[in-house]
C-alpha cells in the first residue's frame, strides 16, 4: 500500500536591522563571537535554523526560545551538534523569539546556565509557525494497485483467488515478469468446447502458475471459437489481458471457488493440453483433474494475472 506524508514549510526571511540585540546571559569572554544566523525556516511544529561564523566552535550548540513578547527569564532550550538545527515541539501558528549560542564541549558536566555557553547569544530573531497540516495517509485498494488478499476485487473487476509468495512471469499479461496475483471473472464464460480444432496438438502443454496467458494467446492463433477464444476476447474494467487458466491456475481457482463464487459446478476447462485431443479439466464438485476431450461442451472461467 501506498502512503503519502505531507509536511508544510514556510521560509522566513531574517532582515538585517530587524533583529533586536539580545542580552548576553552567559559568562563567555568578550573575545568570543556569537553565531551568525544564516537562515531560519518555520515548519509545522518545528523550525530549522542554520548558523555559522562562531568562535570558539566546540561543536555543541543550543537554541533558546520564548513566545514572542516574553523575556528570556523562562525559556525552552534545545541542544545539538549540528550547525543546521532542527528545533522541535513548537506550537502551530504561534510566534516565537529565538537566539543561539555555542556551548561548552563538556556541557553535560557543567553546572547551571551561567557556565554552559562559551560565546555570546546571537541577536534574537522571530519566527511564526504555520498552521499545522494533517499527515495524509492514503491506502490504495487492491483494485487501485495496493496490496491484495484472496477475496479482494482486483483491477480487472474480478475476484482475487491466488496470491504468490514471490513475483511470477505471465508472458503476454500486462504484469509481464512482475506478476503477483490472479483474479477471476465474476461469472462463467459461455459453455463451449475447447477450440475450433479439437484433434490437433497446439503445443500449449505448460501447466504452471503464469502459463495460462501464453497458452491462451498461442492457441488463439489457431482457434476461431471455443473456450480459448472466448477467454482471449474477454474484456472487463478496461483490462484485455484475460486468459483461460492453466492446469495449476485452475486448481487454485477450485481451492477458492467459494470465495470467488458464481460457479455452475461440473467440469471446467484449462488452457493446458494433456493430449492432441484433450485438455486438462477439473471437476468443481470433487476437485479431481484429468484429461477432458476438447470437443466436450463444458464450463470455463476467464482469469488474469496482475502485479
Amino acid at each position: 500500500m501506498l502512503k503519502v506524508a505531507v509536511r508544510f514549510w514556510v521560509a522566513t526571511a531574517i532582515a538585517a536591522g530587524a533583529i533586536a540585540a539580545s542580552t548576553n546571559l552567559s559568562s563567555a569572554s568578550g573575545s568570543s563571537v556569537a553565531p551568525r544566523v544564516v537562515s531560519a525556516e518555520a515548519g509545522d511544529g518545528f523550525a530549522e535554523v542554520t548558523i555559522a561564523d562562531m568562535s570558539p566552535d566546540t561543536g555543541v550548540y543550543a537554541v533558546q526560545w520564548v513566545p514572542q513578547g516574553q523575556d528570556f527569564n523562562s525559556y525552552q532550550m534545545y541542544r545539538t551538534t549540528s550547525k543546521v538545527m532542527t528545533v522541535p515541539y513548537l506550537a502551530c501558528t504561534r510566534s516565537y523569539t529565538l537566539r543561539v549560542f555555542v556551548m561548552a564541549a563538556n556541557w553535560k558536566l557543567a553546572d547551571g546556565h551561567q557556565t554552559q555557553n562559551v560565546t555570546a547569544h546571537s541577536p534574537t530573531f522571530d519566527l511564526t509557525m504555520p498552521a499545522c497540516t494533517s499527515t495524509t495517509v492514503t491506502s490504495l485498494s487492491c483494485a487501485q494497485g495496493g496490496a491484495c488478499a484472496v477475496g479482494d476485487t482486483g483491477p480487472g473487476g474480478g475476484i482475487v483467488f491466488y496470491v504468490a509468495g514471490a513475483n511470477f512471469t505471465s508472458t503476454g499479461s500486462d504484469c509481464g515478469t512482475s506478476c503477483r496475483y490472479l483474479e477471476a471473472a465474476t461469472s462463467d464464460l459461455a459453455t463451449a468446447d475447447w477450440c475450433s480444432d479439437v484433434t490437433t496438438s497446439l503445443n500449449v502443454t505448460a501447466t504452471g502458475i503464469g502459463s495460462g496467458m501464453s497458452n491462451t494467446t498461442s492457441a488463439d492463433t489457431t482457434c476461431t471459437s471455443g473456450a480459448i477464444q472466448l477467454a482471449a476476447d474477454y474484456t472487463n474494467n478496461g483490462k484485455t489481458d484475460w486468459q483461460l487458466p492453466s492446469k495449476d491456475e485452475l486448481n487454485q481457482l477450485f481451492i477458492n471457488r467459494v470465495t470467488v463464487g458464481g460457479f455452475a459446478g461440473g467440469n471446467y476447462l484449462s488452457s493446458s493440453e494433456s493430449a492432441a485431443d484433450r485438455a486438462w479439466g477439473q471437476g468443481f464438485t470433487t476437485g479431481g483433474q484429468g484429461g477432458t476431450l476438447k470437443n466436450a461442451v463444458v464450463n470455463a472461467r476467464a482469469v488474469r494475472a496482475f502485479g
